[in-house]
């Protein structure tokens, strides 16, 4: 039951909390909006590791079973953790502070840049069958859902 305590879904959220919440405490009313940032990168940074402990036990994989399936996303967001300051600092965004805007446009530079690394990554490794092809999948339904919707007639 995906309800149950015992549950991996269960115990991966509850350590995701146990994190996340005491750094918004402790830092949101210190630092704001950055604070909430480093908040959740900390606590993503924690139990990141653990989810992929819970789900590498769960899903019964050996380890190169379990490297093959993360290692593109693994790979990508460590670019995009690398590159972000160099193309903010080339876009000339770091002297702007960090309010809700920059923060958003940075946030979307990075969320492109992992997206493009991760395809990329999976472009060269073959195309195997996961969690990409799903993503690609759901974008190329959605997409033809709402270009029926808008066509007249």
């Amino acid at each position: 039951d995906a309800l149950s305590p015992s549950h991996p879904a269960q115990r991966i959220t509850f350590m995701k909390a146990a994190c996340l919440v005491p750094l918004l405490i402790f830092l949101v009313p210190r630092y704001g909006l950055v604070g909430a940032a480093w908040s959740y990168a900390s606590s993503t940074a924690f139990y990141t590791p653990y989810s992929f402990w819970v789900l590498h036990r769960t899903l019964e994989l050996g380890h190169t079973q379990f490297l093959a399936i993360v290692w593109r996303p693994v790979c990508s967001a460590l670019l995009m953790y690398l590159a972000l300051p160099y193309l903010t600092q080339a876009l000339g965004l770091a002297g702007l502070g960090k309010n809700i805007g920059v923060v958003m446009l940075e946030s979307a530079i990075g969320a492109a840049l992992f997206l493009a690394t991760l395809l990329a990554l999976w472009v060269a490794s073959g195309r195997p069958v996961g969690a990409e092809t799903r993503g690609l999948t759901f974008f190329r339904e959605t997409l033809a859902k709402l270009v029926s919707r808008l066509r007249p007639g």
